[in-house]
């Protein structure tokens, strides 16, 4: 009797033993994971699986340290270990999903998800990231939708609502869009990326003043202007007739990313009307070298016009031609008679640029008809008074 009575205490001692020692071990391992020495804790808790034979909390905890030492697919083997192991281990298959979404394994994560909703539906994460990984296979229809799930779960989504309405964007969906970000800029009116998006939004409509409302506000939470914002600001400050602070943002600019063909060709448009036809002219250089959309016969115009106020004439005229072989617009034909007119005491080839334009001119250039009109008449009451030979 006496015997059972000593190996019962034995074994009570033992077994408490074991346990202290094992609280120990997981307490040294919290420690460690809250150090992030994550190659420490592999060895910890290879010593508490040696205890306790615990392999879900193994598993689970040794593919957490691979994850994040970096050894990706070690980690992948261990959770789906631990989901062979236990198929409603929910923990683990959300760590797997998030771990395929980081690999680029997009199918195969969306997949995982999928799974996770069917037993939590009420989860916005799980329809976020099923949004997320949809649109990067391609399938907007299911971004869209599990977007708007997750944020009928969670209506203050930030994130959810932010996805969404790019979304909208993307489709031109303005109205839904606009309103989306409204709503979340309630939630938080410091959120650079929805105040980006909205200006964004604004600038596909042409709304200029909006654009400059959101990006001025996002300069005034944070210094770090991007490239992206300078851009958005210089354009719609040209617009807004604020063409100093256009050029000031443009070259701002220009010094963070190398300038396109569009940036040029405002920062001349905006040097034009500030005065400074030399920079102007500049610009528009810079635009024509990159050109490659349909505004070259633009470019060329506004170089002539540059080069007419600066009094080089016969380059002028050039531009101005060139012009015309990109975009026959007659108005070519009046900005040449007029260098001619201004340049050569002979005004024939005016005349016959005046006349050309008259023959082509719309209606729309009654103006400059008028100008042409009188012009002719002048050279004829000339013509009339020359001393005959």
């Amino acid at each position: 009797m006496m015997l059972r009575i000593s190996l019962l205490i034995a074994f009570f001692i033992s077994s408490h033993l074991a346990q202290a020692q094992s609280d120990s071990l997981k307490l040294v391992l919290k420690n460690q994971l809250a150090l992030m020495q994550f190659d420490k804790a592999l060895i910890s808790l290879e010593e508490i699986y040696q205890q306790s034979k615990d392999e879900e909390y193994y598993l689970l905890n040794t593919a957490s340290c691979f994850e994040n030492l970096g050894q990706t697919k070690k980690a992948a083997e261990l959770y789906e270990k631990l989901i062979a192991l236990n198929d409603s281990h929910t923990i683990a298959k959300s760590k797997l999903a998030q771990l395929y979404k980081n690999k680029g394994l997009y199918r195969a994560s969306l997949e995982l998800y999928q799974n996770l909703i069917e037993s939590d539906r009420s989860n916005s994460y799980y329809h976020k990231q099923r949004a997320y990984l949809a649109l990067q296979l391609g399938n907007i229809q299911q971004g869209l939708f599990s977007y708007q799930d997750a944020i009928t779960n969670n209506p203050e989504d930030i994130e959810a609502i932010f996805g969404l309405a790019k979304i909208y964007l993307e489709i031109r969906y303005y109205p839904a869009t606009d309103s989306l970000v409204e709503l979340a800029l309630k939630l938080d009116p410091d959120h650079i990326p929805l105040r980006i998006l909205a200006a964004n939004s604004a600038y596909r409509q042409e709304k200029y003043a909006t654009i400059k409302e959101h990006i001025e506000v996002n300069f005034r939470i944070s210094k770090d202007s991007s490239a992206y914002q300078l851009k958005l600001l210089g354009i719609a400050n040209y617009h807004l007739g604020n063409y100093s602070q256009s050029i000031h943002c443009l070259k701002r600019m220009e010094i963070k990313e190398e300038p396109t063909e569009l940036i040029y060709n405002y920062m001349g448009l905006a040097y034009f009307e500030n005065g400074n036809h030399q920079e102007s002219e500049a610009s528009f250089c810079k635009a024509l070298k990159l050109a490659i959309s349909n505004k070259t016969g633009a470019y060329y115009s506004y170089l002539g016009l540059n080069q007419h106020i600066l009094k080089e004439y016969n380059r002028a005229v050039e531009s101005f031609k060139k012009s015309y072989e990109y975009k026959e617009d007659p108005l070519m034909f009046y900005y040449i008679a007029r260098s001619y007119d201004e340049n050569f005491a002979d005004k024939k080839p005016a005349q016959k640029y005046y006349e050309r334009f008259l023959a082509e001119s719309p209606e729309k250039d009654r103006p400059f008809t008028t100008y042409s009109e009188e012009r002719l008449s002048q050279f004829k009451t000339i013509e009339h008074f020359k001393e005959p030979k």
